[in-house]
């Protein structure tokens, strides 16, 4: 562990020197990596789920200064309007909502381990999600088990009807599966961040909780395991990145506490579909590289693929994102 991270800020240092060496996905991905390192997966002395990260009390200053460093550069990529952009500084207002949710991550890993994010630029964000999800969508209904508690029995009823309302991969790009889990994600992020501050008005927690809610209707009304779901052709390549939509569910589904969306328990049908697709050598793999989609330079090639899609497969088996407060 300590000659990868070694070797993972060598490789920082180096990059850092170069015109755009570092993309926002890298130093989303390192914060992450130096949370994990310092928070052990069992602490008797954490705090309860909603707490501080025990890397809050574990990390070394050295590393510390380091998260803190590449948390201004993640601060510095956000435009004007929220969004983040793919470099640091942002250049104008160009963003998308795939960088987005991989910086507003990262951001909070930093902020459970202790380095403070300004409240702007959570509001920023947040406001970013409610201005560019669809203006309307069709009813789709709420669902508990019936009886109350989480799990219980398996019959369902419907307690509510919300409107069914996803994200594209940018403003007005029509909306897909992974882009509105990372929609959802985000907002629900952005608010546990706000919640209980001062200057974060009432009527605009409840377009928050409109927002998460109808997200997740999106995402229940769509359902789909064997597709990133939304109209062929849809940008940021819905066909290519399947199981970067499932790792999406499972951040969605965990960090807005929803055990049902629609009447799909998410995680048991998620996690049956995984396992019956695992390869012989333990290894996940998407259709789309099964079937040998045109690359063209605009996504993984079928090996890297192959990496990528075990990698996404196993942290939506392990609930690898750490839930928040949501009240």
């Amino acid at each position: 562990m300590r000659r990868g991270f070694q070797r993972l800020r060598e490789r920082y240092d180096s990059l850092r020197k170069q015109r755009q060496g570092l993309d926002n996905y890298g130093v989303s991905l390192a914060i992450l990596a130096l949370e994990a390192h310092y928070a052990a997966e069992e602490d008797p002395g954490a705090k309860d789920r909603y707490g501080a990260s025990p890397a809050a009390r574990r990390m070394p200053e050295a590393d510390l200064d380091w998260m803190r460093e590449l948390t201004r550069w993640l601060l510095e990529a956000q435009v004007k309007r929220g969004g983040f952009s793919y470099w640091s500084p942002a250049q104008g207002s160009s963003y998308d909502h795939s960088n987005s949710q991989f910086s507003l991550l990262a951001l909070k890993a930093a902020s459970r381990s202790g380095v403070e994010i300004p409240k702007a630029a959570w509001r920023r964000a947040l406001e970013h999600f409610l201005d560019t999800q669809e203006d309307r969508g069709p009813p789709a209904g709420r669902f508990e088990p019936e009886g109350g508690g989480e799990g219980y029995g398996s019959r369902l009823r419907e307690v509510a009807k919300d409107e069914a309302r996803g994200w594209g991969y940018v403003n007005r790009a029509p909306a897909t599966g992974s882009m509105t889990a990372g929609g959802v994600s985000s907002l629900v992020i952005c608010r546990s961040e706000l919640l209980g501050t001062s200057g974060y008005p009432a009527a605009l927690d409840l377009k928050a909780v409109k927002g998460i809610r109808d997200g997740l209707a999106w995402l229940g009304l769509r359902f789909d395991l064997e597709q990133n779901p939304g109209p062929p052709g849809a940008q940021a390549l819905r066909e290519l990145w399947h199981y970067y939509w499932l790792y999406g569910l499972e951040r969605a589904g965990v960090l807005s506490g929803a055990t049902f969306l629609g009447r799909h328990d998410w995680y048991l049908e998620g996690a049956t579909f995984l396992l019956d697709g695992q390869r012989d050598d333990g290894s996940w793999l998407g259709q789309a590289a099964l079937d040998a989609v045109p690359w063209k330079g605009a996504g993984p090639d079928p090996s890297t693929a192959n990496f990528l899609d075990t990698c996404f497969a196993l942290l939506f088996l392990k609930r690898a994102v750490t839930p928040v407060a949501t009240r």
